[in-house]
């Protein structure tokens, strides 16, 4: 088991890389991790399918850089180990320190001050066991293939980009990390644009515990391993301990949420990620069902919550806002019906009535609820309180008012 720790730790120990030789024999090597070094004589191979790209290059620079001939000298040290790290990639049989030393321009001396470097950003750097004359690479699978975009691929990625910083209010490091990769290859305009978007992220405070905790799901969800998780719900005044099997993780309204089968409520269940403490990686896998994946399980939700009876909710929306009614694909059960008024009919089937209900009331005066009954009566009793609140609150400031003038 694993230790939850708040940098990249967890993720570089478990990977423990293997190289072929020339002749085709497997070759015992060492992965570096951040404080320690440890040889292995079987090692495993582990390819961490996309959430790599969430979990790569720490150590690249918000800056946006013009590409460079191989051999040219390389000062910066950003720059530097940027280069550095896609040497790497780009040979997986391994260079040594030499090699990479010609191809930057520099001393063999800053190549391995360069690699422990790319060691303390958490990039898994891999050494074999030739002691004379060692050779370096990153764990495979580290880093994903190139891409290539389209420009109109391109400004989709910015569009999904720039949703994904207005839905979380946390500074994640790796989200900014993988929005500056993008922003490098993006057109000039874009990749403006999407920096300050980056560096905007980046003014956020960071929660070391919420980072801890998310690279740990993380890595579960894409090796198939079970997360022992301690969680404080909104009612409880303290964690309790869990074993769960994340399915998949979703972003919510500047939350996040892992969809997760829980072993002591044996069902599947929603956990909001800030409210988890701690996060521990475990050695038992499971298989992910066919079904658990987000476009099947939400298909019916409003948001994230699933796994509910369905509900058929009714609305009447005025003349007043029966054209942005129209715009919107507002989900995919939606069967919209003109009024004579002018007005809309918007029918829709959704996983219980939780999550809907705030997006009704943000339409105040211009909907009215006609089904389902319960809410219906629900928000009429809202409604009241509401105008008995306000009302109070007037005939308050009008006696405050008049006292003052009477004693004036």
């Amino acid at each position: 088991m694993l230790p939850v720790q708040s940098n990249c730790n967890p993720v570089v120990a478990e990977i423990k890389p293997a190289r072929v030789s020339p002749d085709g024999e497997r070759v015992a090597v060492e992965t570096l991790t951040p404080g320690s070094l440890r040889r292995t004589t079987t090692p495993q191979r582990h390819t961490v399918s996309h959430f790599c790209a969430i979990l790569q290059d720490m150590s690249t620079g918000l800056e946006r850089r013009p590409a460079m001939a191989e051999d040219e000298p390389i000062r910066d040290k950003q720059a530097r180990l940027h280069r550095l790290s896609h040497l790497l990639y780009r040979h997986p049989h391994g260079l040594t320190v030499r090699e990479m030393a010609a191809l930057c321009g520099v001393t063999p001396r800053t190549i391995q001050r360069d690699l422990k470097a790319l060691e303390d950003a958490g990039v898994p750097v891999w050494q074999d066991s030739d002691d004379e004359k060692p050779r370096y690479g990153i764990v495979e699978g580290y880093y994903l293939p190139p891409l290539k975009l389209t420009l109109n691929e391109a400004t989709a990625l910015y569009l999904a980009a720039r949703l994904l910083s207005r839905s979380t209010d946390e500074h994640n490091p790796h989200v900014s990390a993988a929005l500056a990769q993008l922003a490098s290859v993006l057109p000039d305009t874009l990749g403006r644009a999407l920096q300050l978007t980056v560096q905007k992220m980046a003014e956020r405070e960071e929660n070391q515990q919420f980072r801890a905790v998310f690279e740990v799901l993380a890595l579960g969800w894409a090796t198939g391993r079970k997360v022992r998780i301690w969680y404080r719900s909104a009612r409880s005044k303290q964690a309790y301990e869990y074993t769960i099997s994340p399915y998949f993780v979703e972003p919510g309204d500047r939350t996040t949420y892992v969809v997760a089968h829980s072993d002591y409520h044996q069902s599947t269940t929603t956990f909001k990620v800030e409210r988890i403490q701690r996060a521990q990686l475990l050695d038992e896998t499971y298989d992910l069902p066919d079904e658990m994946h987000p476009a099947a399980a939400l298909e019916h939700s409003w948001g994230i919550v699933f796994g509910e009876p369905l509900q058929e909710v009714v609305l009447r929306f005025t003349p007043e806002v029966a054209r942005r009614v129209d715009e919107s694909t507002w989900h995919p059960s939606q069967q919209v019906e003109p009024l004579p008024d002018g007005g809309r009919k918007l029918t829709l089937r959704v996983s219980g009535l939780m999550e809907i209900e705030p997006w009704i009331k943000s339409w105040g005066k211009n909907v009215e609820v006609l089904a389902p009954a319960s809410l219906r009566v629900r928000l009429a009793q809202e409604a009241w309180a509401l105008a008995e609140m306000y009302m109070e609150s007037e005939a308050d400031n009008e006696h405050t008012v008049g006292s003052s003038r009477g004693a004036a």
